[in-house]
């Protein structure tokens, strides 16, 4: 072969090897350009990767810091709101506390003042009459009351009428200590004026214009103090209760909120994840699509340079005789054809800019990926805006609760201002045109007061009927039976209770005989058990026929 190709033409000889450069410079040529292509694709590939991955890596720390800023903004908001509505709360109920706390003591002195009005109506008579006892016994009963820490009747000059208080009663016990007088009445009565913890009213009993002494009553502000102690400590629980719930609500609105941005930013940040792998399966790709294009094109341009430069040698070759003039001319036809092989390279570089601009879409989808992150801030602003919706809702809750406490003062308010012509209005009617008794004792004529009963009651107008009720069968005595009724008192109390069967009311002479019977049985027991035996200090009989 190597004969024939020196044996050969000058033709041939000098266009084999030229051809032979030729593609091999052309091979090495591409496999440059490929591997050029290659590292920087790689390079690209890798610093658009490492780019979005980081700015991914900031995103996702800052969506940590925005979550744990919301969620400590949102923890102070809620214990800041609680405070706020507790104090606001609790104040509003102190005003309420005071109010409620002048009416009842507006309600205890009415209460005093209606039980000294009374006791000064009906003492007149009993004080005409010279009748202490019963004077005693009203004394014990205005003394029953809890709230009553004593009752005492003077006379005009401030002499006691009656001298019963409770010695074991604590008030009396400290006005024993802290009063001034000759003896206990007076320094139990001049202790009690100057004592904050009671109220203590007076009341004139008259009779016809007469002055016959007044009554003194003290009652003890302990039941309603008592009662503004456990109505304190109820606000005081309802107002720490309502600031628990508040907190306990926004506390678990703020853990949703919490919980909603960073599952929301997990999954940006599993998208971001998922946008890097896809923009490097992308840019993987358009290097695979460039390479291979590359060498397409690489292929194609060099074929087309190997048959130009063949072309160009075979005209050379074939006029080398000719003079070097059209040598010249020859040899810048083969220049021209080099630069349109120069702009087909170009093109090949426009293919490669098209790669470029797809990374550049890539980009974009990252972008449209922020934006999204953006929309995804924008929904923790409005769950933010809910969570003010629900202090809004506790606020109208507590309003409702403050209107009715003012309903309750109100009502309060209406009963206080009851007075005892309200009570004598609505008996009135009764008394003025109820059905009349008229019992006469002594010694009498039946005729002659029969007669004058019908000349001066016999011209009042006709009045009601009595009231009829259905015979009451008598009650059933048990024999040799008795009962215990224990009763929780302050202090150590017993009463003993004996019952006889007498019979109704209808037969008035033996009802009446029973009532003189009870009344001599009452003063035998005040002279045997408590004159003489000082067992007891108020034994009472008394007659109490049914109807």
């Amino acid at each position: 072969m190597i004969r024939h190709f020196f044996s050969g033409g000058l033709r041939q000889r000098l266009l084999i090897p030229t051809v032979a450069v030729l593609v091999v410079c052309m091979l090495l040529l591409s496999s440059l350009l490929i591997l050029i292509q290659q590292r920087q694709f790689s390079k690209l590939s890798g610093a658009v990767v490492a780019a979005v991955q980081e700015s991914n890596q900031r995103a996702q720390g800052s969506s940590r810091a925005l979550s744990t800023d919301v969620g400590t903004r949102l923890a102070g908001m809620s214990a800041g709101i609680a405070d706020t509505l507790a104090d606001e709360t609790r104040s509003a109920l102190e005003g309420e506390k005071v109010l409620l706390g002048q009416a009842f003591e507006d309600t205890l002195h009415n209460s005093a003042d209606a039980m000294a009005a009374l006791l000064s109506q009906v003492a007149p008579s009993t004080i005409l009459a010279n009748n202490f006892i019963d004077l005693i016994n009203y004394a014990k009963a205005a003394n029953q009351n809890p709230d009553v820490v004593y009752a005492i009747f003077l006379n005009p000059d401030g002499k006691p009428l009656t001298r019963y208080v409770d010695g074991k009663d604590p008030d009396i016990q400290r006005f024993l200590k802290a009063g001034s007088g000759a003896n206990k009445l007076e320094k139990i009565l001049s202790a009690s004026k100057l004592d904050p913890f009671v109220l203590v009213v007076e009341k004139a009993i008259k009779i016809e214009g007469k002055d016959l002494g007044r009554v003194v009553i003290c009652v003890s502000k302990a039941a309603s103090e008592k009662q503004m102690k456990e109505m304190s400590d109820r606000f005081e629980a309802m107002v720490d209760s309502n600031s628990r719930n508040i907190s306990a609500v926004i506390e678990k609105e703020t853990k949703a909120v919490v919980a909603d941005m960073g599952a929301r930013f997990d999954q940006v940040a599993a998208q971001n994840n998922r946008d890097v792998q896809s923009i490097s399966d992308t840019i993987a790709r358009s290097g695979e699509d460039i390479e291979a294009r590359t060498q397409w094109t690489t292929a194609g341009l060099g074929g087309a340079t190997v048959l130009v430069i063949l072309s160009v040698l075979f005209v050379i070759i074939a006029r080398t005789a000719r003079n070097l003039q059209q040598l010249t001319v020859k040899l810048n036809s083969g220049a021209e054809n080099v630069s349109a092989a120069t702009v087909q390279i170009s093109s090949a570089s426009q293919t490669l800019a098209s790669g470029a601009t797809e990374q550049a879409a890539s980009i974009e989808e990252t972008s449209a990926s922020l934006e999204e992150m953006a929309s995804m801030t924008g929904q923790n602003a409005r769950n933010a805006g809910e969570a003010d919706q629900l202090m809004k809702n506790a606020q109208s809750i507590v309003d409702q609760s403050n209107a009715s406490m003012r309903d309750l003062t109100d009502a309060m308010a209406e009963i206080s201002r009851l007075t005892l012509g309200d009570v004598e209005r609505f008996i009135g009617e009764w008394l003025e045109a109820g059905p009349l008794e008229l019992s006469i004792v002594g010694d009498f004529s039946p005729h002659e007061v029969i007669a004058m009963a019908g000349r001066y009651l016999g011209t009042l107008p006709a009045r009601r009927r009595p009231f009829t009720t259905e015979p009451v069968p008598a009650p059933t005595f048990p024999e040799g039976k008795s009962i215990d009724i224990p009763i929780p008192t302050k202090i150590p109390k017993g009463q003993l209770i004996i019952a006889y069967p007498t019979d109704d009311i209808w037969n008035i002479h033996r009802t009446r005989r029973l009532m003189v019977l009870a009344s001599v049985l009452d003063d035998r027991l005040r002279e045997t058990i408590r004159e003489r035996l000082g067992a007891a200090y108020s034994p009472v009989s008394f007659n109490a026929p049914s109807r």
